[in-house]
């Protein structure tokens, strides 16, 4: 599990609940009791959420409205109930949905710095994204990419420039295009490469030599030119070094 997966289950997490049972709730708060930064966020978001229950059970309930909807009353008896009432619970209602709005916005883990970015294209890459268009043409990949105005105008690395391609596909990142772009390897194993603009990252590689990392049991190489960055990701990470990147 990485750390942007155990903040996504973690935002779910309810404390005191059958939440707690669920193995994929335990194994993201195992990792996050030993991540200083996730374990702190954790801990403001469990006060977020304690803050908006204690609020909601504080919203007093219209006398005799349960007995109201049991029964069924006609339309004339519900009207017996003071409009000030209803109006003064539907206020306090959606003052409390805009500060949770607001307090779970604020407390939404970061997923603008790179190391996040480049974890969640690898954990597309695991996933066997499907293509958008295939096609073992760079040309023709860079056109389809032009005209759904994606990133096509990529450098790419000597030792790529002569790799077949496989497809294409257009991602989102906070709202923002990913060009995905599947090249075939010597060996036959599938190349990931995501492209996207350097200023929608914090924290991205400063360099044109690839920075190379294994994540989650995928080897990755990292760089960027002078507007776009770059991440290429593999199944097999040996491969990312016989291509001497």
């Amino acid at each position: 599990m990485d750390k942007p997966t155990a903040q996504e289950i973690l935002l779910r997490y309810r404390p005191g609940t059958s939440d707690a049972q669920d193995p994929e709730v335990q194994e993201a708060l195992t990792f996050a009791a030993g991540d200083p930064e996730l374990s702190q966020w954790l801990e403001r978001q469990l006060a977020t959420a304690s803050m908006v229950r204690g609020a909601l059970r504080s919203i007093p309930v219209p006398a005799g409205l349960q007995q109201s909807i049991l029964d069924g009353q006609r339309l004339q008896e519900r009207q017996s109930f003071k409009p000030r009432v209803w109006v003064r619970l539907a206020i306090a209602a959606s003052v409390l949905l805009l500060g949770t709005l607001l307090a779970l916005q604020f407390n939404r883990p970061n997923y603008s710095s790179f190391p996040d970015f480049r974890d969640r294209m690898v954990r597309t890459a695991r996933r066997s994204y499907r293509m958008d268009m295939l096609s073992a043409d760079m040309g023709q990949i860079r056109a389809y990419l032009a005209q759904k105005k994606a990133y096509e105008d990529f450098a790419l690395p000597h030792c790529l420039q002569q790799l077949p391609g496989v497809g294409c596909a257009i991602l989102r990142w906070h709202d923002r295009p990913v060009s995905l772009v599947c090249l075939d390897s010597p060996e036959h194993t599938t190349l990931y490469l995501f492209v996207t603009a350097r200023s929608h990252l914090s924290k991205e590689p400063g360099s044109t030599i690839p920075e190379i990392e294994n994540i989650s049991s995928y080897g990755t190489a990292s760089w960027s030119d002078d507007s776009k960055t770059y991440v290429l990701a593999s199944a097999d990470p040996g491969v990312l070094k016989r291509l001497r990147l």
